[in-house]
């Protein structure tokens, strides 16, 4: 039987001296020599044919590390649960002894990273109600039958445009106060889509503008290096106003065009998506805000190898030579790409903690991709009604979702869909976790618009939740 002894060198690396018999080395050997024996070029021989013992006369080193590598590999998952950790890589071998029939070795290993939550009481989240009234109803009904729309030219020089508006302008663009290109004749736009440029739109909406009226943006374009600031400019004239007829909400508009069953029944739905909405939007923003003060609260433990490879592929992406580079360079890139690293780990463990008390919870072995396959059955089949196009898709969704966790990128088309509903799940997933040990405390009842105000103050005040 082998003998294994651990020891812990630091937080990312240990040390395992392990002792082996007669019994492991020969097949050890013998697997080394026909690895280097398939590479081993001699003369007189065609590639990888030579004979055994030739093979040990000219590559016996070769041979010696191969056996040891074997080795190691027979008794890693054996370090593996002695230490409750995954191996990330092995360093390097060494004091290398043999005595009898026996061959002691310590062999150096550093650990996949890893991260340490802390206390979750660093985080505190809150649970607000939805208050979803009739005019939420209502401006959602009108937003959707805006896509049926019948838009009509305003006559009057008084009109004023809204939000929704089909406007048309023309529009020239300045650079450094001078025109750049020709002027944009008779450019369509609805307010508000951000077709035009967002924050022009909003000015002309915040200024009710009227026909003959012209609107600028300026920007500046920061200096690059040596070269001056430069000044960008949209500058355009509002020439029609065109106003959006909404057709009429009837039970056979509604069964033609949403689908429904009587516009009750459509007013009843549109209130339950409106409240789905607004759980997904808090939950998101909740536990994301949960995920930054834990961030800064945990510990982070990247090991030397991992960050080196980390670099290596860096580099490689961008084409940069490492020997370019000095000293600070490489130490600045090691430390943002460490940096980057955090929250993913963070996000890792948490989500493993999560699984574990999920499956003590429901007394299930639900792991959470399986959790995570089960929330995308049950999206789908809450618009699409059973049958065999939709036992297809879901296979097809199954398959691709195997296919990202493996790591396998098969370019499916259903990556971008996949990866919304994962971005959905795994705050519900944690807001749930958070929420059974106790740091979700409950809120107020509060309107769709109410949520998005706090949401839209959250998102530019960093430090609004301090």
């Amino acid at each position: 039987m082998p003998s294994i002894s651990i020891s812990r060198e630091n937080e990312t690396r240990v040390k395992a001296d392990i002792t082996v018999n007669s019994e492991e080395i020969k097949p050890a050997e013998e697997q080394a020599l026909k690895k280097v024996g398939a590479q081993a070029e001699i003369k007189g021989f065609r590639k990888g044919k030579a004979p055994a013992h030739l093979i040990k006369q000219k590559f016996a080193p070769d041979i010696r590390l191969e056996t040891l590598f074997a080795l190691v590999d027979n008794h890693l998952s054996e370090v593996e649960k002695k230490i409750e950790e995954r191996v990330y890589r092995l360093v390097r071998i060494e004091d290398v002894q043999e005595k009898g029939d026996k061959m002691s070795f310590a062999v150096k290993l550093d650990l996949f990273p890893y991260v340490k939550v802390g206390k979750l009481k660093v985080a505190q989240l809150t649970r607000h109600l939805p208050a979803i009234d009739d005019a939420d109803v209502e401006q959602e009904i009108n937003d959707r039958l805006l896509k049926f729309a019948e838009y009509h030219v305003a006559e009057s020089a008084d009109t004023t445009a809204a939000k929704n508006d089909k406007l048309t302008v023309d529009f020239e663009i300045w650079i450094d106060d001078a025109p750049s290109g020709e002027v944009n004749k008779d450019f369509e736009f609805v307010l508000g889509s951000g077709t035009l440029s967002r924050e022009l739109e909003q000015q002309i909406a915040d200024k009710n503008g009227k026909v003959g009226e012209e609107f600028k943006l300026r920007k500046d374009i920061p200096a690059q290096e040596e070269g001056k600031t430069r000044s960008y400019e949209i500058i355009a004239t509002l020439k029609k106003i065109a106003k959006p007829k909404l057709p009429e909400l009837t039970d056979a508009f509604v069964a033609d065009k949403f689908k429904g069953t009587n516009v009750a029944d459509f007013k009843t739905k549109v209130r339950e998506e409106l409240e789905r909405r607004f759980h997904i939007a808090l939950v998101r923003a909740e536990t994301d805000r949960a995920l930054k003060a834990l961030e800064g609260s945990a510990q982070f433990f990247l090991s030397e190898s991992f960050i080196d490879q980390k670099v290596e592929d860096f580099l490689k992406s961008r084409n940069i030579d490492k020997a370019d580079l000095t000293a600070p360079q490489i130490t600045n890139i090691r430390n943002a790409l460490s940096e980057q690293e955090k929250p993913q780990l963070l996000m890792r463990q948490l989500i493993n903690d999560a699984e574990k008390f999920h499956q003590k919870k429901n007394k299930s072995n639900e792991t959470y991709i399986q959790a995570f396959k089960r929330y995308v059955r049950e999206e789908i089949t809450r618009f699409e009604t059973a049958s065999e196009k939709t036992d297809a898709l879901l296979a097809e969704l199954e398959r691709a979702i195997d296919a990202m966790v493996e790591g396998r990128t098969n370019q499916s088309p259903w990556e971008s869909l996949i990866s919304s509903y994962l971005t959905v799940f795994s705050r519900e997933f944690l807001f749930g976790y958070f929420d059974d040990e106790g740091i979700v405390k409950k809120g107020k009842k509060m309107t769709y618009k109410e949520l998005a105000g706090l949401l839209g103050r959250e998102a530019s005040d960093p430090g609004a939740n301090g």
